[in-house]
């Protein structure tokens, strides 16, 4: 990664994961915006709860704002507290895949206001990586939409990150290349549950996990 650019880097090599962790979380509670590894490809994190740091991740991401951002949460007690998650499906695929590669859209609660998310459903996610689940102690929700341009594969490692993200941001992690290298599958369970995109869990593993053939 080039030293022309303005974000601050930060290894997670030689036990600097805690300590990096709190570093990204304070970024993150300012309303900076940075790259960051997790189990599945690099993102772009912002506290979801800021309006102009989200804003600032879509367009990035050139999202539209009718298009909302999943949101990463430290585990199950927290996705409860913005979603609706008692549910035999969502239960069933919780414990069979979280912290792992699997989006929920579910039913949100309203008693917290989430910039640029829709009135009805949120997609929400528990990452597999160590680095991100201390982040997320001390920050969250997080979006951490893939940090890649529409069209372009997603990165599997900070060096892979284009430049066009790289000047947008003010921070970026490096933990190397990332275990899995496929997005997360996204799985809709506001009614009959679909899966809306297949990534690195299979639509047979997500039909088996509840109980189908």
């Amino acid at each position: 990664m080039s030293s022309m650019y303005r974000a601050e880097r930060i290894e997670l090599r030689g036990g600097r994961g805690p300590e990096a962790a709190e570093r990204v979380a304070s970024l993150l509670r300012e309303g900076r915006v940075g790259v960051v590894p997790t189990d599945t490809v690099y993102g772009i994190a912002a506290c979801a709860l800021d309006r102009e740091a989200v804003g600032r991740v879509m367009e990035i991401k050139v999202r539209p704002a009718d298009r909302p951002l999943p949101l990463h949460v430290p585990g199950v007690e927290e996705a409860s507290r913005l979603a609706i998650t008692d549910g035999p499906e969502a239960s069933a695929l919780m414990e069979a895949f979280w912290p792992g590669a699997l989006t929920l859209v579910l039913p949100r609660r309203k008693n917290i206001e989430l910039p640029f998310q829709g009135k009805e459903s949120v997609g929400l996610r528990v990452p597999d990586n160590r680095f991100m689940l201390d982040v997320l102690d001390l920050c969250w929700p997080l979006v951490v939409p893939s940090a890649n341009p529409p069209g372009e594969d997603a990165p599997r490692s900070g060096s892979e990150v284009v430049p066009s993200i790289l000047e947008a941001v003010e921070f970026v992690v490096e933990e190397g290349l990332c275990d899995g290298g496929v997005e997360s599958t996204v799985v809709d369970l506001t009614g009959t549950p679909r899966v809306l995109r297949e990534g690195a869990l299979s639509e047979r593993e997500i039909r088996e996990a509840l109980g189908g053939p």
